[in-house]
């Protein structure tokens, strides 16, 4: 916080000051600014709500073009019958600790590692990476293979959102809020 706090006393009339500006400016750009202050930046609550609403509108679209909204993949299924179980726990894992870590290992560490070798890279590989590990199991995979588009498309958007603001938090809302939406229809399925 303190270099943001230095980066509005700098003089920019100075050259040097200006390369200071961007160095500061790309320091947060690629996550190197503390992520509890991420909190604070308004743009990554923007960003998190237009992109989740986006996100969960491209994936029904998909689901109900293909008429597969009532089916759900393994993985889908899976956490309906958690849901059932225990509500509660079940969507806290599902809308925060799950966006929590998938972010930060296909946005954070996969994708930040490969967009310093190649952007298009990044954003195919760890879309793909991301979509298969959304896939059940080796049992169910035949059956869910119609799911990868949607969530490789799903994985693409996510990776969008962390590299058009350069914030994790970005992706993590984007994720929690396409999932927070999902757990309120299942929700509301199962008890209404």
């Amino acid at each position: 916080m303190n270099n943001l706090m230095n980066y509005h006393s700098i003089d920019l009339d100075n050259d040097n000051s200006i390369m200071q500006r961007d160095s500061i400016q790309e320091k947060i750009k690629y996550g190197l600014i503390d992520f509890k202050n991420q909190f604070f930046i308004k743009k990554v609550y923007l960003t998190g709500l237009i992109f989740g609403l986006a996100l969960y509108g491209l994936s029904s679209f998909y689901l109900n073009l293909f008429n597969l909204e009532s089916q759900g993949n393994g993985n889908d299924k899976g956490i309906v019958d958690s849901m059932k179980k225990n509500p509660i726990l079940q969507t806290f894992l599902v809308c925060i600790v799950g966006p929590l870590l998938e972010e930060f290992i296909f946005r954070k560490c996969i994708f930040g590692y490969l967009k310093k070798y190649s952007n298009i890279l990044a954003y195919i590989l760890s879309s793909f990476v991301f979509a298969i590990a959304h896939l059940s199991d080796m049992n169910t995979i035949k059956n869910d293979l119609i799911y990868i588009p949607s969530l490789f498309f799903s994985g693409l958007l996510l990776a969008f959102a962390y590299d058009l603001d350069g914030y994790l938090l970005s992706s993590i809302l984007t994720h929690g809020c396409n999932n927070l939406i999902e757990t309120i229809l299942v929700l509301k399925k199962i008890f209404y």
